[in-house]
Parts: structure tokens; C-alpha cells; sequence
């Protein structure tokens, strides 16, 4: 509208606001939702929805005739609607009067501000003036107004009409407070998925399902568990290491928590991920939350992840939603700067609730979770964040977003099913066939029953069951299967030819397995891919895959708008063809030409890849795939050898032991056994016998085996313990609770504790589990107990039992200081608020006799049940001006924990003791507390900085700049050279090393800045029988970081790391068309002398490698190799490895190199020819032995 018309109809922003509140008081009137108190305007103001976007507005009068009759006038009146308007909260603007001597009277000056808003409302399209013809020139009116849709919100009506003013792209400052905030709740709702169409399976076929048939979804919370200071010893090591457990959390619980303001949470920059696996219902969820953040008047701001490009380039979310989003929540392709800044604004406020859908489907190259957090950085990271992520990539990079609350959605269970069930078939008109479905589900295996607890996959089964009555489907990719058969008739598509329904899918294996492998959008997939992809079998196989329904358009490429973008149906069923596309398990896991050579055979290891996981388990699951081949990858995994410490051989065999979720081996119990092995050994034990599982040998678990087993029969080398427990969760359900509860009822049992616990989470109504903790519970003391309260709660948080032995603790033990923090942190956890708890607490600190210390305990704790207790807060303040500085220590802590307002003042609180304590404790304390409170506080990184320059304790203050300032490498580096430096290995080296697996973002730093090589070489000399023997806690703790490494790199980057020198002659061999035999550390030759030798690198001739019988070419190959390398270590002899180097050239070798990086020296060893010394030397030539063979050195020396 040109500003010409503008001013004559008075059209400023006055005029606009007070359209919109004419439109609001209507709505309202319309909803009866406005107390008029007036019966006279009741029945001057009538609203109703005469069609599902028109609003009719009029009204009734009553007029005496002249001689005195009363007669009905239909319509309303502009002074009718001036009242209507005051009535609610926001009353009519008056403009001001032209000119001081105006005689015009207030009421009509309110006849034409509402007729103004009529000439402005018919202007925009939304008003018709329906009077008849004859009575337009009375002062009565009847109008429609075209809105959004009757069962549409207020706010969606209302912003019908704002988006026709324009005011998306209002750039007034004016408005800021009347419009701005109801302007960007439209913006956020245009960009909400609408009820569930987000995803395809929970509409169509005569079956609508909404948020209320799906939720409320069961979750539990992962929390770390606590860590009791100053106990590492080797027997505790395994407890005391900073697992995850898991809490039930009720699910009214999870919203309201996800609604708390900051104020009353314990991490104040609350951000929150919501974990599962496929199809658990993640996204559901994350939509009842949008609509919960818009019903509390926040800006839910929905993003799905895969559709933005280049999440590796820092600023890429910050770019999508300062422009592709924007652009489309306001309709607006050409959005100015004032309004981008507006956005900024609110999430700079706080009132922005950041949406994240799906990191799993992040278009990275490396770890997703690191390409997010990258991210949420500057005015992003100001928003209330909730992601969602599927399991196996979340736990995949593990501590890379370490500010997230987790959350995993549980399975549904039984009631949940059949209520689930009941309410799809009465959608459907067919109760009778959903009874049939539940009877079938009761009677059927327990595998089955737990294959539908995923809302997902029983939502196929429903589908399924609806057209095809019959048996229950066994695994994942029978559901599946199921589905497509059905799917055809489903969405009443033309008949399609048998042959080219075949060609269609076998076409859609190929590319959804493409895309998968080589895509960078795995699951968005660019036109042109898809064309190609489909054209290379049929032409016509495009249209027919987007007329069926197997591909969809899902909006335009990032780095070219003019371009569309595709995706399937849902993601598990691109998964689920790729894995129909998948011939032979070899694809997953390449071969090596002989068992003997472990080296990694490819640049790629789909097993190791997690992407690549569901859809294994679904080839496992195909029924066209024979068992035999089934039993050969099962097979590969459990046997598979990597000679790296056992590192990737563990993983292999972990997703066997997945595997067998859906495939039923014949090894079943072996493994199982063995998993669950790995999961309660007390040292880290793996049994060489193939045949004898630990807890389940013939001979069971006595202390004498146990001893025996844990001197003489083990590896050193297993999974974590946290790793192989996590992993049962997703096997043979009913197989591994039996085996638990067999392992449970014997005799003698180590970590009966931990078995119970597991047992709980697998089965939180076990009975068995719940009477096993409650008899260690009734023998222990209160310590003990508290320890044994924190893992029932773990199973069953509601538990009447367990809350009243905490509060018992509470009140009989109130004068144990850590007994009643303890009991008072696991309370909060699972009944937050208690009354009984906090009326012991709040009477006690009232009796103002109380110690300092006391008085502290008391607080803390009630500030722990209670966060924002104001008791808490009064006396926190109180102690704060304790002359005792430990105490101003603790009380800092608390007060930076449960108060917002508190907490610069308890960071500068702490800064100040640091920088002026006399004593060295104290200030260790201090700088303990800082990096519990003061992550992303810039006096807290300084502060730490300075102590680290002057102080004792520099490893606690490099994890506690860890913590305040993930991002600093600074603090690994320390860590580092604390390690490096071995002054004291009984005790610096592995209390540093437990901080660094205690710093919540090590790992994600280490990733970011690509650091996994470096601490891979730095601890690699530390994984010694010696070692192990000596300090056999320095070294788990070893193994537990490089083990945590290994699950964020390729096995090929890891075997790099781990043996860099062999790891450049492998790349040499394989590039160069692999001539000869390559040989890394784990091999061991047999020389013609007789001696035994395993250089660190070697090479054998082709023609002297195939002149070896099979024999001779066995586990210790009888021949002295072509090329030879030493690395020389700081506890090696240069003479003895001088003398070894002279041992291979006198039995055949041609070339060796041996270096000595302390001094940067190499020497080189040739047959015929003196030793030849290089100093310092930047790369070294395999000469005429190894043509072309260049070993660039920095790697070495470093």
C-alpha cells in the first residue's frame, strides 16, 4: 500500500494496533472467552463462525417505533465494539486531535477510530460489509471476516490479518513492545511442523494420529555418576570413574522441567538432548514441546538439522536462520538487517526455545556431535536448546556436547502398547482386529513383545496388521517388509506392474545404499543424484517413485535454491533398502587376504561407521538371507583382529553382540556370556579360552577361580565396562535377563550391586533386582547405603522404601555433613521438593546454634531438595562473610550452584580466595569449586590462567580450565605434559588422567582441534605388560581414554596413530599396488639364527614371501624381512637395539632404519655397507628396496 493511501485512511502504526485489538476482542467474543458482564452488549456484539474461515460479526437492538412499540433491529454498533474492545487487556488508541480548538466529542472521535479499522480491514481483503442494500446508511452493521480457520488459535487468526499489514517485515523500533513479541510467535508457528505431519507413517489410510495418541513417552535422565573424593584405589577405580546412570523420569516431570525458568535450574544455560533409537519417537516429542513453549508465550524456533549445509562451517546455523529461516517465517525473501538484529534480540532475551531436530542427520564428515556444538556459540548459545540425536551417534561421540541434560526415550511398555493399539483401530472403525493384535502380541515370544515397544515400528505393525491379518513379524526388517507390501495399497496408487515394482525397490536399495556411503547429505538427497541414481536402471523410475510415495520433495538445497532436494519416506526406510541392496555381509567388514596380517585392508569399515549400524542390523534381519551367511559376519565380528591393543576387535564384537537382537546365532549364549563378563570384571579380564565365559565356565564363579582368573588367564585388554553394559540393553533381552539372574542367585558374586542394577534397567518390575539391593541395603551401614540408595533409584526412583530411607538418613545422621549431602543430592533427584526432607532441614538451621560447617551442610542440602529455597539462600548469604575461607569455599559453590543471582558474586567470591589464601589447600579447593560454577566466565578462565603460572596444584587447576573453558587446549595440554613427564607415575600420572576423563568436554576438544592422534602416541608407550604390572591403575586408566578415542576415529586413522612408521609403510604398499608383505609391531619373525624379532616396521619381498611354504608363512613367519625399523623408546638400550639392527642385516635383511627421537638421530643400516648416521633429517628414502617409499619424519621426532 502506497503511504499516499496510507495517510488517508490514518494508516500509522496507531491504526494498526488498534485493528489488531478490534480483531483480538473479536476472536475472544467468538470463544466466549471475554466476561462482558453487560447483558445489554451480549446482545449488541454477536459472533459465530459461519464457515471454517469466515467469522460473522452482528448484533441485536432493540428501537421504540413512534407510537411506542418495541421493534428488533438487526447489527451491531461502532460504540457496541469500542466497549467489546475495552473489555479485554488492551484498550483502544485514541490519535490526537488535529487542531486544540476542535469541537469534535469523544464519542465521535471513537465512531472513527472504529471506522478507520474497517476501511483498513475491507482494504487488506479481510472485512465485507453484509448489510442489505437499504439499510447501509444506518448506524447498524453486519460484516464477515476471512481468517485462518475457526478450530485455528487466536495468535494463528490474529496473524492472518499481521502478515497482511506487513508487519513481518516492520523495521520500527516503536512497536517493539506491542507487536514484536506476537510477531515472532507467528514467525515461529509458520515454521512449526503442523501436529504430525512432520512424519508421513502417522497419517493416511483412513488413520490420522495426533500428539495425544503418542505421548506422554517415557524417559529416563542420564547423570553422571558421583565421584567420592580421595578414593583411587585400584579396587575402586571402576566405580569411582565418572559413569552414566540412568533416572525414570515421569513425563508431565520431563515438560515441566523443559519449561522451568533459569532461575530454578541447576544448570543455569539449560540445554537438553533427547536420545533414541530410530523411530523411539524423538521428534514427536520435541513438537509437544514446541507446543508447550507456545502455550507459555516462549518462540519455539524448529529447525531440522539436514537442512542446513556445511555444519562444519562454524557459522552455518547463525547463517540458515538469519536467512533461510527468517526468509520463510516471514514470508519475505528479502529480509532487512533491522529485523535480523530483531531476531538476535530475542534470543538475546532468553525467550527463544532452539529446536534441533535430528544431529543425527547433520551433513558433516566428521563427528556430528562436535559439528554441532560448534555452533552454539555467541548469541545462539543464549537460547534454551533442545536437541534430538539417535543413540548410537550420541554415545558415539561421547562428552562432545557436555552442557546437555540427556534424556532417553524409554521403550513403550505393555499398557502403553495396547492403549496405543486400541486407540489406531478405533480411529480406524475396527476395534475388533486391534483386540485380535494385543491377544496375538500376549501369546507371542518376549523378542517380539520388545520389538514393538518402539512407537515407530509398532505404528508399521499397526499399518500392516489394518490390511494384512496374520503372523507376528520377528525382526526389524520383517516389520519392514511387511510395510512395503502394504504401503502400495495404502496410498491407493495405480497398479503397478509386479516386475517393475521389483526394478523400483532394487533402484531405491542402490541409491538409498549411495547415498548412505558417498553422499555428504545422507538423508537429503540432491535431484540430480536421484535422477542419476534412478535413470541408470529405468528412465521412468524417478516419476514412479515420487508418484508412489517412496521419495518426496523436502524443500531446496542450501548451497543452490533454484534446486530441490529429496528424501524418503521416513529415514529408517532408506536404511532399510540400502540394507535390501546389500549382497554379502563382506561390504560391511573388507577382508584381508590372510588372517595373519592385521593391518587395516581399507580406507573404510562400515562396522566401525556409525551411520551404518541400524542398517546392518537390518541385513541381519532379512529372511532372503541365508543363515549361513548371517552365521559367517557374526563369526567376522567375534573373531576379528586388529592387533591395536584389541581396541577396534572389541568394537566388532560389540555390534555382534547387538547383531544378535535380530539374528538368532547359534553363538548366542557364548556371547551374551562373554559381554557380560567384560561388563563385571573387577580387572579389566578377558578369557583366552573361547569356550570359557568367566561367570558361566563350568566350574562357575568361585574365589579361587577368580583369583586364578585374574593372575594367570588374561588379556589386558577389554571394552569399558560402561561400553559392554550399554550394549546388552540392545540384545537378546530375555536372554541376557536370564543370564543376569542365574549370575545373581550364585553363591559368590563380585559387584552383586552393579549386576542388580542392570538387571533393574533391563527390567525396572524385576523383583529379583529390588529384594537383591534392599538385602545389601539392610546389612550395610549408612555410607554404603547411600551408595547402594543412589542405584536403586536408578530402577525405580517412585519407590516409597527407598525415599524414606533417605530422608531417615537425613534425620538420624544430620550431623554427618556428607552423609546428608549425599541423601540430600539423591532426593532432589527423585522427589525434588519433598516437604518431610525439607521441614527436618529448615527446623534445624532455624535453631541458630548451629557450627559454621553445619550450618553450611544444612543449607547446601536444602538448597538441593529445594533449588531457589529462600531459607537456603538467607543463610548461604549469612556465611558468606565467614572469616574461615574454606567455608567461604563451599559456600560459594552452592550458592553459584542454586542461585543465578548469586553466582558472580561466588565466582569473584573464589577468584579472590585463589589469588589471596594463604594456604596452598585452600586455594586448591577453590579452584576446584570455580570449575564447578564458572564454565564460560572469563574472570574464572583468568583466574585459573594466573594459578596455573604459580601454583602447586596445576593438574586440578588444568581441569578445572577444562570445565569453565572447554574450548582451551591449553588444559589437555597440560594434562599432557604432566603425563609426559612421569615424576611421579604412582601418583600425578594416573590422578591426571582420571581428570581427564572427569572433564565433561575433554573429548569434545580433543575432536574439535583433532587431538585423538596426539594423545593416542602420548599414551601408547604406556600400554605395556610393565606398566600394567607395576601401576596397574595408570594403566586403565590408559586404556580408558585411548579406548575412548578409538570411538571417534577410523580404524585406519587409529592404527595410524598407534604405529605411526608402519602406518606410512602400509599406505606405501597398499598405493603401489601392494608388492610384497607389509608388517606392523604385532608381528614376530623367526630368523635364520633362531632368535625371535618383532620390529616396529617391516617389509618382505614378493618373491621371497611367496617362496615360504604355508607353514613357514604361519603365526611367526620363518624369515629375517627385506626392511626393517626400530623406534627407539626412553627405556630402550641404543646399544642393544644397535646390536638388534646388526642381527637383521647379518640374516638377510637389505635396509633398516633405526631412530632415536631424543636426540633426533638416524641411523641406517645397509647390507655390505657401513652405518650411516643422519642428524635431524626431515624424510628418508626407501631407496632401491622400497622404490618410492618417502617417510616424512615429523611425525616421528614429534
Amino acid at each position: 500500500m502506497s503511504k499516499q493511501g496510507q495517510s488517508k485512511s490514518g494508516r500509522g502504526k496507531l491504526h494498526q494496533r488498534n485493528v489488531l485489538r478490534l480483531i483480538k476482542a473479536l476472536l475472544l467474543r467468538a470463544q466466549e472467552n471475554l466476561e462482558l458482564e453487560d447483558s445489554q452488549l451480549e446482545a449488541a456484539v454477536q459472533v459465530e463462525w459461519i464457515a471454517e474461515e469466515t467469522l460473522r460479526v452482528t448484533g441485536e437492538y432493540k428501537e421504540k417505533t413512534r407510537i411506542g412499540k418495541e421493534k428488533f433491529k438487526e447489527g451491531t454498533t461502532k460504540q457496541a465494539l469500542w466497549q467489546l474492545v475495552e473489555k479485554t487487556d488492551d484498550s483502544w488508541e485514541l490519535p490526537k486531535r488535529r487542531r486544540e480548538n476542535s469541537t469534535s466529542t469523544t464519542e465521535k472521535r471513537q465512531d472513527n477510530v472504529v471506522r478507520s479499522a474497517f476501511r483498513y480491514l475491507e482494504d487488506l481483503g479481510v472485512f465485507q460489509d453484509k448489510r442489505p442494500e437499504n439499510t447501509k446508511n444506518t448506524p447498524y452493521w453486519i460484516f464477515t471476516l476471512t481468517l485462518k480457520h475457526k478450530d485455528a488459535s487466536l495468535e494463528e487468526n490474529l496473524g492472518v490479518v499481521k502478515q497482511k499489514l506487513g508487519l513481518e517485515t516492520t523495521s520500527s523500533q516503536d512497536d517493539t513492545d506491542v507487536l514484536s513479541l506476537s510477531f515472532w510467535q507467528d514467525c515461529c508457528r509458520r515454521k512449526l511442523p503442523t501436529d504430525l505431519s512432520i512424519n508421513p507413517l502417522l497419517h493416511g489410510d483412513g488413520v490420522v494420529l495426533s500428539l495425544d495418541d503418542i505421548v506422554p513417552l517415557e524417559l529416563v535422565e542420564r547423570k553422571q555418576q558421583p565421584q567420592h573424593k580421595d578414593d583411587f584405589s585400584p579396587e575402586n577405580f571402576q566405580r569411582q570413574a565418572p559413569t552414566e546412570y540412568e533416572i525414570p523420569v515421569e513425563h508431565r516431570q520431563f515438560i515441566a522441567q523443559v519449561l522451568e525458568t533459569r532461575e530454578s535450574l541447576k544448570n543455569l544455560d539449560k540445554k537438553i538432548a533427547i536420545i533414541g533409537e530410530p523411530g523411539a519417537g524423538k521428534t514427536t516429542l520435541l513438537q509437544e514441546i514446541a507446543k508447550e513453549v507456545e502455550k507459555a508465550g516462549g518462540l519455539p524456533v524448529f529447525v531440522r538439522l539436514a537442512d542446513i549445509e556445511d555444519l562444519e562451517n562454524k557459522d552455518a546455523l547463525k547463517k540458515y536462520l538469519l536467512g533461510d529461516w527468517l526468509e520463510e517465517a516471514t514470508e519475505n525473501w528479502s529480509v532487512s538487517e533491522e529485523i535480523k538484529k530483531e531476531l538476535v534480540e530475542q534470543f538475546n532475551l532468553g525467550r527463544v526455545w532452539l529446536l534441533l531436530d535430528g544431529v543425527d542427520e547433520i551433513t558433516a564428515t566428521g563427528n556430528l556431535l562436535s559439528s554441532l556444538e560448534k555452533q552454539l556459540k555467541g548469541w545462539i548459545s543464549k537460547a534454551r536448546i533442545v536437541l534430538t540425536c539417535r543413540l548410537n551417534v550420541w554415545d558415539a561421540g561421547k562428552n562432545a556436547l557436555y552442557a546437555f541434560d540427556k534424556y532417553r526415550i524409554q521403550q513403550l511398555n505393555p499398557d502403553l502398547v495396547s492403549k496405543f493399539i486400541r486407540s489406531f483401530f478405533s480411529k480406524a472403525g475396527k476395534p475388533e482386529i486391534g483386540d485380535k493384535l494385543i491377544e496375538k502380541l500376549e501369546r507371542s515370544q518376549p523378542r517380539i513383545r520388545d520389538l514393538v515397544k518402539n512407537p515407530l515400528r509398532l505404528t508399521l505393525l499397526c499399518r500392516t496388521w489394518k490390511r494384512r491379518q496374520g503372523e507376528l513379524p520377528q525382526t526389524k526388517a520383517e516389520l519392514y517388509k511387511g510395510f512395503v507390501e502394504t504401503f502400495y495399497e495404502w496410498k491407493d496408487k495405480p497398479e503397478i506392474d509386479k516386475d517393475k515394482r521389483l526394478l523400483l525397490e532394487q533402484a531405491l536399495g542402490e541409491m538409498a545404499k549411495n547415498a548412505i556411503d558417498k553422499e555428504t547429505t545422507k538423508f537429503r538427497l540432491r535431484e540430480s543424484f536421484v535422477r542419476q541414481e534412478l535413470d541408470k536402471s529405468d528412465k521412468s523410475l524417478f516419476d514412479l517413485a515420487c508418484r508412489v510415495g517412496w521419495i518426496n520433495k523436502a524443500g531446496r538445497a542450501a548451497e543452490n535454491p533454484s534446486k530441490d532436494v529429496y528424501a524418503f519416506f521416513h529415514p529408517t526406510f532408506q536404511e532399510y533398502f540400502a540394507a535390501l541392496a546389500i549382497a554379502h555381509w563382506k561390504f560391511f567388514l573388507p577382508s584381508a587376504r590372510n588372517n595373519r596380517n592385521s593391518q587395516p585392508v581399507s580406507a573404510t569399515y562400515q562396522i566401525f561407521e556409525p551411520q551404518w549400524k541400524e542398517v546392518i542390523l537390518l541385513w541381519l534381519g532379512r529372511e532372503d538371507v541365508e543363515k549361513e551367511q548371517k552365521e559367517e559376519f557374526i563369526k567376522a565380528l567375534v573373531e576379528f583382529k586388529d592387533e591395536c591393543w584389541y581396541f577396534y576387535q572389541h568394537r566388532a564384537y560389540l555390534l555382534a553382540v547387538a547383531g544378535i537382537a535380530e539374528f538368532t546365532s547359534d553363538r548366542c549364549n557364548e556371547i551374551v556370556g562373554r559381554i557380560i563378563d567384560w561388563s563385571f570384571c573387577i580387572q579389566p579380564v578377558y578369557m583366552k579360552e573361547s569356550n570359557c565365559h568367566g561367570y558361566f565356565s563350568p566350574a562357575r564363579q568361585t574365589p579361587e577361580n577368580i583369583q586364578q582368573w585374574t593372575k594367570n588367564n588374561y588379556n589386558k585388554s577389554v571394552p569399558s565396562m560402561e561400553s559392554a553394559r550399554e550394549v546388552l540393553k540392545e540384545t537378546d533381552r530375555k536372554k541376557t535377563i536370564d543370564l543376569l539372574t542365574e549370575l545373581l542367585q550364585q553363591n559368590y558374586v563380585n559387584d552383586r550391586e552393579e549386576i542388580t542394577l542392570l538387571l533393574g534397567q533391563l527390567d525396572s518390575n524385576n523383583k529379583l533386582a529390588r529384594d537383591s539391593l534392599f538385602e545389601i541395603i539392610e546389612d550395610s551401614s549408612y555410607i554404603e547405603c547411600l551408595y547402594l540408595a543412589s542405584r536403586l533409584a536408578q530402577i525405580n526412583p517412585h519407590d516409597k522404601a527407598l525415599r524414606t530411607s533417605l530422608i531417615e538418613i537425613i534425620r538420624d545422621h544430620i550431623d554427618h555433613g556428607d552423609a546428608v549431602l549425599q541423601a540430600a543430592e539423591i532426593l532432589g533427584k527423585i522427589d525434588r521438593g519433598n516437604t518431610e526432607a525439607i521441614e527436618i532441614l529448615s527446623t534445624r538451621i532455624s535453631k541458630h546454634n548451629e557450627h559454621e560447617y553445619n550450618l553450611w551442610v544444612l543449607a547446601a542440602s536444602l538448597g538441593r531438595i529445594q533449588p531457589q529455597s529462600k531459607i537456603a539462600i538467607e543463610t548461604l548469604e549469612k556465611l558468606f562473610i565467614s572469616q574461615n575461607d574454606y567455608i567461604r569455599c563451599q559456600v560459594a559453590l552452592e550458592l553459584g550452584k542454586i542461585s543465578s543471582e548469586h553466582k558472580e558474586i561466588a565466582i569473584a567470591a573464589l577468584a579472590e580466595i585463589i589469588r589471596d589464601a594463604k594456604y596452598e589447600e585452600v586455594r586448591r579447593e577453590a579452584i576446584i569449586n570455580l570449575g564447578e560454577i564458572g564454565m564460560g566466565d572469563e574472570e574464572a578462565i583468568k583466574v585459573i590462567k594466573e594459578y596455573m603460572n604459580d601454583g602447586i596444584y596445576i593438574g586440578d587447576a588444568a581441569v578445572s580450565l577444562g570445565k569453565v573453558d572447554p574450548g582451551n587446549s591449553m588444559a589437555i595440554s597440560t594434562v599432557l605434559d604432566l603425563i609426559r613427564s612421569g615424576e611421579d607415575e604412582d601418583e600425578i600420572m594416573a590422578n591426571k588422567l582420571i581428570s581427564i576423563l572427569q572433564v565433561p568436554g575433554a573429548f569434545q576438544v580433543i575432536l574439535q582441534n583433532n587431538q585423538f592422534k596426539e594423545i593416542v602416541a602420548a599414551l601408547r608407550h604406556y600400554m605395556t605388560d610393565q606398566v600394567c604390572e607395576d601401576n596397574f591403575f595408570f594403566y586403565s586408566a590408559c586404556h580408558e581414554i585411548i579406548w575412548n578415542c578409538a570411538q571417534n576415529m577410523t580404524y585406519p586413522d587409529f592404527h595410524k596413530a598407534l604405529y605411526p612408521i608402519s602406518g606410512e609403510l602400509y599406505l606405501w604398499w597398499r598405493n603401489a599396488g601392494e608388492p610384497g608383505e607389509a608388517f606392523d609391531p604385532s608381528t614376530g619373525f623367526i630368523l635364520p639364527n633362531g632368535a625371535t624379532r618383532s620390529p616396529n616396521a617391516s617389509w618382505v619381498s614378493q618373491e621371497r614371501w611367496e617362496a615360504l611354504t604355508p607353514e613357514q608363512k604361519g603365526t611367526f613367519p620363518n624369515i629375517c624381512p627385506d626392511f626393517v625399523v626400530e623406534l627407539r623408546s626412553n627405556s630402550d638400550s641404543l646399544k642393544s637395539l644397535q646390536d638388534k639392527m646388526k642381527e637383521y642385516i647379518n640374516n638377510g635383511a637389505k635396509l633398516g632404519w633405526l631412530f632415536d627421537p631424543q636426540h633426533r638421530r638416524v641411523e641406517i643400516y645397509r647390507s655390505g655397507l657401513a652405518v650411516e648416521v643422519l642428524e635431524n633429517p626431515a624424510e628418508l628414502s626407501g631407496e632401491d628396496v622400497l622404490p618410492g617409499f618417502v617417510l616424512n619424519l615429523r611425525r616421528v621426532w614429534n
